[in-house]
């Protein structure tokens, strides 16, 4: 929540209490990049200053339970890098499931200058461990594993997937074999993934096949270019987009009836798909009792978006 001098970080419960979280205000400037919420514990990470990229930052667990004072998890390596090294980057956004927070911070060696250590903390056991190492992004949830990209700088961009547990699903081919991957994003057990920055997939596990959203052969081919920015729930995808006038927008595909629009125009109102529910972001509403705020429905509370357009099978 902004404030005149700087931001609080408020927690709203499932009943629409809302508890303060942390006060950042007294040191404006101070960002929240990521959070994570696993139905207790709250994983954020708090960075000092706008410049985002060269800005230390810090990682927090709260409990939503004991409404205590949040505990630092972890902090960026201050430590001198090798030339040519990352330094700050990647930016931490932390993953919260089952009492365990991960995320991914700078890891560099002189031969591996793009290199990242891929971590955890046990909330129950305290203890932090490294998990995997390479040049990754952030983690995405997929059954009882993780997945990072992994971005060399020279060679093949690929998904990485580390177990966590015992249910560990397979990865589809069509990912794995994937050339061009520019993003992608899990949800449950669903995919969705861009080539080329244009061509987006869909897998859905239920219907054991992927999906072609954009690119040749669907409603959307010569329409959308640049894909980025993927959020998914199983029912619903959403992305970002630069249309055929050269302009961002977003789109919302629903693959219960298979179809998708674009609302309204980029940065007043986006939606953002989460695990069972859909949220709508008003960045600049309006009504200003909205702006700045979100409006989250749970998916079975949504029906299936109108046949504005269809993929063309």
């Amino acid at each position: 929540m902004p404030v005149e001098q700087g931001v609080v970080l408020v927690w709203t419960s499932a009943n629409g209490e809302q508890v303060e979280v942390m006060d950042l205000s007294d040191t404006p400037g101070q960002q929240v990049v990521g959070a994570s919420f696993d139905g207790r514990y709250l994983a954020f990470s708090v960075y000092e200053n706008e410049e985002l990229f060269s800005s230390p930052w810090t990682g927090f667990i709260w409990d939503s339970v004991e409404r205590g004072e949040a505990t630092q998890i972890a902090a960026s390596p201050r430590e001198d890098y090798p030339d040519g090294a990352p330094g700050a980057l990647p930016l931490m956004y932390p993953l919260m499931n089952d009492g365990i927070a991960y995320w991914v911070e700078s890891d560099p060696t002189e031969e591996e200058r793009d290199f990242r250590a891929l971590k955890s903390y046990d909330v129950g056991t305290g203890q932090t461990e490294t998990l995997a190492r390479g040049p990754f992004d952030k983690p995405r949830l997929f059954g009882d594993s993780l997945l990072v990209g992994s971005w060399p700088s020279e060679g093949r961009a690929q998904v990485i997937q580390v177990p966590i547990g015992a249910n560990v699903p397979d990865l589809p081919a069509e990912l794995l074999a994937s050339e061009g991957l520019s993003e992608f994003v899990a949800s449950g057990e669903s995919l969705a993934w861009v080539t080329s920055r244009s061509t987006v997939f869909l897998y859905d596990p239920d219907r054991g096949a992927v999906e072609t959203i954009t690119g040749p052969g669907t409603a959307m081919a010569g329409q959308v270019w640049e894909v980025g920015t993927l959020t998914l729930n199983g029912d619903v995808l959403t992305l970002y987009g630069q249309d055929s006038e050269h302009e961002f927008r977003q789109y919302v595909y629903d693959s219960r009836s298979g179809s998708f629009t674009s609302p309204a125009p980029l940065g007043s109102s986006d939606f953002h798909a989460h695990p069972g529910h859909l949220a709508l972001h008003h960045a600049d509403a309006q009504d200003e009792r909205l702006e700045g705020r979100a409006v989250v429905l749970p998916m079975d509370e949504v029906p299936p978006l109108p046949g504005c357009e269809k993929s063309i099978d």
